[in-house]
């Protein structure tokens, strides 16, 4: 799914990957996602580090969220 969701984005686009359910230090979801997009070429890749969880790093701090299909660039 990564790899359809930035098939269309330009190699030097901005992308910020995150996982939300865990520490980064034992995330099993962000070093293969890292891996795919720099093997798919791509150089721009930056990684939000999530203290413990999304919840509890995000939401209850009230920091901007958005629903919908942004990952893809669809409407």
């Amino acid at each position: 799914m990564l790899k359809k969701a930035v098939a269309n984005l330009p190699k030097d686009a901005d992308l910020v990957i995150y996982c939300g359910c865990c520490p980064m230090v034992k995330c099993p979801n962000i070093r293969p996602a890292y891996r795919a997009l720099k093997e798919m070429g791509y150089t721009h890749i930056r990684i939000l580090d999530i203290a413990t969880n999304m919840n509890a790093d995000w939401y209850t701090k009230n920091y901007p969220t958005e629903e919908g299909k942004a990952a893809t660039g669809q409407k």
